[in-house]
């Protein structure tokens, strides 16, 4: 297109008259004076476009490359190119450029923004330029900014703009073609050609002419006013609806709120009336709103009406009206050309209604029972479309909006009345159907006129103005915005110069300068106000003053120039000392150092001194309290400023009437202006901890702050009755008589009452911050203890809560009313620690009977006092009473403080399960709170805190906890001066806890050693007690010390000395003469850790000996103590030579014949010296132990050997060239020594090594238990594990003997740890041998089943494993892991849910494909109530799968199953969550199971099925087919046709499917059809 203005040698002549070439001559002059670079040349540059089009720089940017392009010149543009340009865009002719005679302005513009010139000369290739989803969004936005002409650079909210492109792009990786854009934008922006030419005529057409295109574009073409703030309407939005629709929103100047469900709370009957009292035409908007789990999805549409309601039960409207959709999507449905007429629809008495027919099938219908609201995508009267997304059929409506829509005209008529008090209590009246999630805060409920829209909150003083009183001309300010910033800048050096003349500002001076100074953000006008203005203090005085302080609301960003100005307003600032001689405009100076954060304390003094001053004039009152009310709630960081000011101005009624009206007009402010609030609350906070006096005087003004939905509010009322409770109502501060103190008792405990009832809270902030408050009161000792009890319970309940924070907090309190409570009860009644409960019943009993003798004895004073006959013996008698009454109310006193007692102790043990919960809690702070709330608990000698400490001992890998868990540990048990009460506390905690326990407590305690929390010195006192324990012969004492002694040298093997290991030694050869085998178990333990394997290996033929010396004991702890030892031999040399020596010699004293070797100096077990055991069953099953231990060693060794090749291997690789690789190299080396070790274990070990000896002899033993009555003894045990760790040796063996362990599994006889060993065996097959095993995995679900709860938790949580890890797949057995979510124990329970929640985490489907054919195995009489158990159990987890099960089990019931599937699938189908698309489903399906509803159960499930589809809100068509569903249900006749022509052929097809399926069909269906004709 380059240089096309250049290259025509006639000149064009153009359609503008001489009056127009004024204009755009006069208004190209004016734009090329604004700059020196162009003022001369007479030319437009780059920056004049940027200045022209300041709303858009962008644009003006792209334009002026087009027109230098175009124009052929480079760096300027010529007025003649740009006239010729203007042409098409302003004028309703056809061009004679050649070069944009086929383009229409819309294209031109578009072209402009894509920056693709080329396609201005050839438009017959446009249809090859492709458009991205950004290219198309920079087109519309270029439109749409249109709106903002008069403004700089703003934002542009693009929510809507997306809206309308996303119909275009299926995803923002589309493309699509500009042909296609344009026709899109012509159907659905048909006003944009017309925006154009008004917005190229306000830029290009002259100042005269400008005034009336302004004015125009002001009518038509910009945003109306809104009298409040809106969920949906943004100035994007109504601009985008205006060049949609085309319609009643042309002329608009204000939209004013009729209705909204969030603010009024009169529901349908008030929205009716506001519809029917209002005169003008209306917009609504709805939102539709789905709750996904965490998501929230929402949807938004609405209509727009020409004519005003009316509430005739009959349609009407025009032509002009739509219905639209905004949100996901913005489409414009206008009415048909040949449609019906039916546009709108009111019925006070129904609902109301957009389209539709006779009353029904409307496209929208707002029903007065708002959940019968549906949308339907066609109808005769707007065009055919989605409104929401097709899938939502029911809606679910949280927020309506309808706006009147406002003209000029409808100001001057007379009956135009559209003043709307959303404060009306006639408007508030509660009606009886009334719209969920009121929120009223949101909107402003004030409605006073402004002319800033969205200028911030309106007050009392309607005079109040944000600009200076005195010289500011308001109209002229507003004039001001459209100029360029350059023309004003020297109308602000024409403004200085008139100053120069007349020595004083007028108006219109001031005015120009405050604008300048408030709006422009140049460095050139800060540098000329510094030369030129501020140096002129002396003649300008206040006036300049005031200009220098405007400066601070200078938005510029350069932080140093902001320091600068700052720095200059202090020294000005403290320089003037006469503000409260300049009225309002001296408190606006003073005033705007409260707007921020003042740091400096002269400063801050300085201030308060000279509001003091300014306070004192209380003619200024209201206006100070006013302007102080804007700056709280639209300044950041003020609080403190204000607070200040508040609490040191001296004048107390200036600060009630200022609280007062801040409360209320608090209560008056939308709840998400959160930051404005936030404010607010700080400054009662602050305050009323300064004044409580004055707070509690107003008190009935802020309790209605209880009432708010914000809960900063709600927070800071808290904080101002905590505030009056310590400061104010407090009796330790303020001296008071017996009648003060009455008083302010009720008071208090009113207060104390209104602030407890929010622990409750519906917002998680405001219950934590109650639980806070109370906590300050509590810790003041302000709270009665009944009071205390009283609330108790509810903070129990806190500690179960939702919200962590609350949690946290409550946890807090109970330590707080702890303390409270050991200052009443143990140091008021003189006890060292808290009583137990057992012992408060004792005392409480003891009284009641103390108490009950003195009634007694008090009733024999009183008759012998009636007996008595001396005056003296009367008096005697007297004094007794007197006396014995006095004690009567002391014990009276005592038994109500222990029933106190008692109460609190009762509630605390509810308690402590709770916050034992904690300790499993997901959440690091829960964890963090409860271990540090049962220690301190623990810590005052509460009953079974002890409970709550060992389960403190949690196995977390987060180092933070177990690090906290370890100091709370050393706090308790170590940190003592004595180092023997260390030790002594460690020894209890192994003595007290639980197998599982002990293991984290050993954990626990190498951590502290590690940590150096148990220093040497106190580890070395360990051993010297073991020492003496042993010598002293103390068995029990000497068992803990064995288990500590290994915990610490085992974490501190450095530490065991020569002397130490000889000790040690000693310790295992005087085993032989009395034996414990705690000691030897421990013992061996601890040489585990040795790093010398010489010193390994003599303590191991020491162990060796002792286990050899009491082969045959009936100790079961030699089971412990052989494995224990066989641990060693891994360290040694030559480990299977060890084995095998090990074997033969236990198997020589079992069997007494040649098993035994030669004896040699390697022979260290003495045959002689060893007891005589003649129990040979217990020493075989001791031997077969032995061989199975060692059977899993060698395998251990054999993988261990397989790794060092593998690691070597690797090696070897790095170093090999390419031709070892080529020959095999080490890879075919090391494959040789696997096959080579796996032979070995598989024929050496197995078949012809020693092994092969015992698995006869474990056979023959396992043969005795299949005989009938056979009880099993320890041998069998032995052997059948025996057994199990042979099979891991080879696959083969293990496919031979897998089904024996299974026979002794389901054996009778075995006992449940017996079968629980088994079972962990076989999980431990499976993952040796999966091939093998797998298949015989089905017997294990047998498990599931079993009486014995060890079996059943070691059954669930095998297969859980093995079937989350994939390693068996299941289908029906599913419903046995089912039953188990209904077992009576909650453990197998807990462990069932925590299966189907990971399986469905895994993978979503897999229940639902395994449904049917569940279904089908258990479709029979035995399982039937089985398989509906199941289904209840897991049909949580099918919920989100509903269409694809159902289509599923349909086409099931088209094949030829019995009558128990049958049932089973319709009653799964009865039970699922229905949808609206189902309808059809089940229709069509209907010849399918037309012969089975002869049984009344399963027709019974399929009325069940009608109901629930009957409340999915279905459209006309689908309630028609359900109706005929229904009626073929009852009646039994052949389906019908109710879909219309569109379904002719899917009839006959599958009329021609169903005559195939029976000869006899269709005669029965015949016959049922003349039977019903006849009838």
């Amino acid at each position: 297109m380059g240089n096309c203005y250049d290259s025509r040698k006639n000149t064009v002549i153009l359609a503008f008259d001489q009056a127009e070439y004024t204009q755009l001559n006069s208004q190209f002059q004016y734009y090329c004076e604004l700059s020196s670079e162009t003022r001369d040349i007479k030319q437009l540059n780059q920056r004049s476009f940027e200045d022209i089009f300041s709303e858009n720089p962008t644009f003006g940017i792209k334009l002026f490359k087009f027109l230098e392009l175009y124009s052929g010149s480079e760096g300027y543009v010529k007025k003649e190119p740009l006239f010729e340009f203007l042409e098409l865009l302003v004028k309703d002719v056809q061009t004679t450029v050649p070069v944009f005679k086929n383009l229409e302005r819309f294209e031109l513009m578009s072209l402009i923004t894509l920056q693709n010139y080329k396609y201005v000369k050839t438009k017959e290739e446009l249809a090859q330029l492709q458009l991205t989803y950004l290219d198309t969004l920079n087109v519309i936005k270029d439109i749409i900014k249109m709106y903002q002409h008069t403004q700089k650079n703003t934002p542009t909210n693009e929510k809507y703009i997306k809206s309308l492109i996303d119909q275009l792009y299926k995803n923002e990786s589309g493309s699509l073609s500009w042909i296609q854009l344009m026709d899109f934008i012509s159907k659905q922006m048909p006003g944009a050609k017309y925006l154009i030419k008004k917005y190229f005529q306000a830029k290009f057409m002259g100042k005269q002419f400008n005034v009336y295109i302004i004015q125009q574009i002001k009518n038509q073409n910009t945003i109306p006013v809104i009298n409040t703030p809106s969920y949906f309407v943004t100035d994007e939005l109504f601009f985008q609806l205006l060049l949609s629709t085309q319609s009643v929103l042309t002329d608009c100047n204000q939209l004013t709120l009729l209705y909204s469900n969030v603010a009024h709370q009169g529901g349908f009957n008030q929205m009716v009336q506001s519809l029917k009292d209002c005169k003008l035409p209306t917009i609504m908007f709805f939102q539709h709103e789905e709750k996904y789990e965490q998501k929230i999805k929402q949807q938004i549409f609405g209509a727009l009406t020409n004519l005003r309601w009316y509430d005739t039960k009959q349609y009407f409207g025009t032509k002009k009206d739509c219905i639209f959709s905004l949100y996901p999507y913005f489409k414009i449905y206008r009415s048909k050309k040949r449609g019906e007429q039916n546009y709108c629809f009111l019925d006070s008495n129904k609902g109301i209604g957009f389209g539709g027919k006779n009353g029904e099938g409307y496209r929208i219908w707002i029903d007065k029972n708002l959940q019968n609201s549906y949308c339907t995508q066609t109808d005769d009267s707007y065009e055919n479309g989605p409104l929401i997304l097709p899938y939502v059929k029911k809606l679910q409506i949280n927020i309506i909006e309808i706006w009147a829509i406002q003209h000029p005209t409808d100001e001057n008529d007379e009956n135009f009345d559209i003043k709307i008090d959303l404060k009306d209590p006639l408007l508030q009246k509660q009606d009886d159907i009334q719209f969920q999630n009121s929120n009223a805060d949101f909107y402003w409920v004030q409605q006073q006129k402004t002319d800033q829209r969205h200028s911030g909150y309106y007050w009392e003083n309607s005079n109040l103005s944000e600009y200076p009183s005195i010289q500011f001309d308001n109209s002229l300010y507003n004039s001001l915005k459209t100029k360029d910033s350059r023309l004003i800048l020297r109308q602000m050096r024409s403004a200085i110069e008139e100053f120069n003349q007349n020595k004083h500002f007028d108006s219109e001076t001031f005015t120009i300068l405050y604008y300048g100074i408030q709006q422009l953000q140049k460095d050139d006008i800060l540098e000329f106000l510094e030369k030129e203005v501020l140096k002129r203090q002396d003649v300008l005085e206040f006036e300049i003053l005031q200009m220098k302080f405007l400066q601070a609301t200078l938005d510029d960003q350069n932080k140093n120039r902001k320091e600068y100005l700052y720095q200059l307003q202090k020294e000005i600032l403290i320089s003037f000392d006469q503000y409260d001689k300049h009225g309002q405009m001296g408190i606006e100076t003073i005033l705007q150092f409260y707007k921020t954060k003042i740091k400096e304390n002269d400063i801050k003094q300085y201030l308060q001194n000279q509001a003091k001053k300014i306070i004192r004039k209380e003619n200024l009152h209201n206006y100070i309290k006013n302007r102080l009310i804007q700056i709280v709630f639209n300044s950041e960081d003020c609080d403190q400023q204000i607070s200040d000011l508040l609490i040191y101005c001296e004048n107390t009624a200036f600060v009630t009437q200022f609280i007062t009206i801040l409360a209320q007009h608090s209560l008056e402010i939308l709840q998400n202006e959160s930051n404005s609030l936030k404010q607010v609350s700080k400054v009662f906070e602050r305050v009323s901890a300064q004044l409580p006096n004055l707070f509690n005087q107003n008190l009935p003004v802020f309790l209605q702050f209880y009432d708010s939905e914000c809960y900063c509010l709600r927070n800071a009322i808290n904080t101002i009755i905590t505030n009056i409770l310590t400061e104010h109502l407090n009796p330790s501060k303020v001296e008071q008589d017996i009648e003060m103190k009455e008083n302010q008792l009720n008071q208090r405990l009113f207060l104390i009452q209104k602030l407890s009832s929010r622990i409750i809270d519906k917002n998680a902030y405001a219950r934590v911050h109650t639980l806070k408050m109370l906590r300050v009161v509590c810790s003041q000792n302000l709270i009665p203890p009944n009071v205390q009890l009283m609330m108790f319970p509810l903070v129990i309940a806190r500690v179960q809560d939702v919200s962590s924070m609350v949690r946290k907090a409550a946890l807090a309190f109970v330590k707080q009313i702890t303390k409270f409570m050991k200052n009443l009860f143990v140091d008021g009644l003189q006890m060292q620690n808290f009583m137990k409960i057992t012992d408060i019943q004792e005392q409480n009993q003891y009284l009641g009977n103390e108490i009950h003798k003195t009634l007694i004895a008090i009733d024999q004073i009183l008759e012998d006092k009636a007996n008595a006959q001396t005056e003296a013996e009367f008096k005697e008698l007297e004094d007794e009473e007197n006396l014995v009454v006095s004690n009567l109310r002391e014990k009276k006193k005592l038994q109500s403080v222990f029933i106190q007692y008692q109460e609190f102790m009762e509630l605390l043990q509810k308690l402590l399960p709770n916050i034992e919960l904690l300790l499993n809690s997901k959440c690091i702070t829960d964890i963090y709170k409860a271990i540090s709330l049962i220690s301190f608990l623990f810590k005052q000698k509460i009953e079974n805190t002890d409970v709550g400490i060992m389960k403190m001992l949690i196995h977390s890998n987060n180092p933070q906890i177990v690090n906290k868990l370890a100091k709370k540990f050393y706090m308790l048990f170590i940190e003592n001066d004595n180092e023997q009460v260390p030790i002594n506390n460690l020894i209890h905690l192994l003595k007290i806890s639980s197998s599982k326990e002990q293991i984290y407590l050993e954990e626990l305690i190498r951590y502290m050693i590690k940590q150096k929390m148990i220093q040497e010195s106190t580890i070395e006192i360990v051993w010297t007690n073991f020492i003496r324990n042993y010598t002293a012969n103390q068995h029990e004492q000497l068992n803990q010390y064995s288990k500590l002694v290994r915990v610490t040298f085992g974490q501190q093997s450095n530490l065991l000395t020569r002397m130490k290991l000889d000790q040690i030694s000693k310790i295992i050869e005087g085993q032989k003469k009395e034996v414990n085998w705690i000691t030897v178990i421990e013992l061996a333990k601890l040489i585990y850790y040795l790093e010398d394997k010489v010193l390994v290996k003599k303590y191991f033929q020491q162990f060796s000996l002792i286990l050899y010396f009491y082969f045959g004991t009936p100790n079961n702890l030699w089971f412990v103590a052989c494995q224990e030892i066989l641990n060693l031999i891994q360290f040694l040399p030559v480990p299977e030579s060890i084995y095998d020596y090990i074997i033969k010699k236990f198997s020589f004293k079992v069997f007494q014949m040649g098993m035994t070797p030669k004896r040699s100096t390697q022979d260290f077990l003495e045959e002689e010296s060893t007891l005589v055991f003649n129990n040979q069953c217990i020493q075989l099953s001791q031997l077969l132990f032995i061989v199975g231990q060692s059977a899993l060693a060698i395998i251990l060794h054999i993988d261990e050997i397989e790794n060092q090749l593998t690691h070597l291997r690797n090696v070897e690789e790095a170093k090999e060239n390419e031709l070892d690789k080529i020959q095999g190299g080490c890879e075919e080396e090391y494959e040789y020594n696997c096959v080579y070790l796996q032979t070995l274990c598989k024929y050496s070990v197995i078949q012809k090594g020693f092994y092969q000896n015992f698995a006869p002899i474990v056979l023959e033993i396992l043969t005795e238990i299949e005989e009938e009555n056979v009880q099993l003894s320890i041998l069998h045990k032995s052997a059948g594990l025996c057994l199990c760790k042979f099979m891991c040796l080879s696959e083969q063996f293990c496919e031979e003997h897998i089904e024996k362990v299974f026979k002794l599994i389901q054996n009778p006889n075995s006992d449940g740890i017996f079968k629980n060993n088994l079972i962990v065996a076989i999980g431990d097959l499976l993952h040796r041998w999966p091939n093998t095993v797998t298949s015989y995995c089905r017997q294990l679900f047998d498990g599931l089943n079993n009486q014995d709860f060890i079996v059943k938790k070691t059954s669930l949580n095998m297969l859980s494993h093995l079937i989350l890890n994939d390693m068996i797949k299941i289908k029906r057995e599913i419903t046995d892991i089912a039953m188990l979510l209904t077992d009576p124990d909650e453990n197998i329970q807990q462990s069932a849910k925590r299966f189907f929640f990971q399986i469905q985490k895994k993978d979503s489907r897999r229940i639902l494909n395994s449904l049917p054919d569940i279904i089908f195995s258990m479709s029979n009489e035995e399982s039937n109530d089985k398989y509906k158990m199941f289904l209840m159990n897991t049909l949580k987890y099918l919920d989100k799968q509903t269409e694809q099960l159902v289509e599923k089990l349909l086409r099931r019931l088209k094949e030829n199953i019995n009558e128990f599937e049958v049932q089973n699938i319709v009653f799964t189908l009865s039970k699922l969550q229905m949808k609206e698309s189902l309808a059809r489903k089940f229709y069509e399906c209907y010849p399918y199971y037309q012969e089975r509803l002869e049984n009344p159960q399963i027709k019974e499930y399929f009325q069940i099925i009608i109901q629930k589809l009957m409340k999915c809100g279905l459209n006309q068509e689908n309630k028609q087919i359900l109706l005929e569903f229904e009626e073929l249900l009852n009646r039994g006749e052949t389906k019908r046709r109710v879909l219309g022509s569109k379904n002719k052929s899917q009839k006959s097809t599958r009329s021609h499917t169903n005559s195939q399926r029976s000869i006899g069909y269709t005669n029965i269906l015949d016959q049922l059809y003349t039977q019903s004709t006849e009838f």
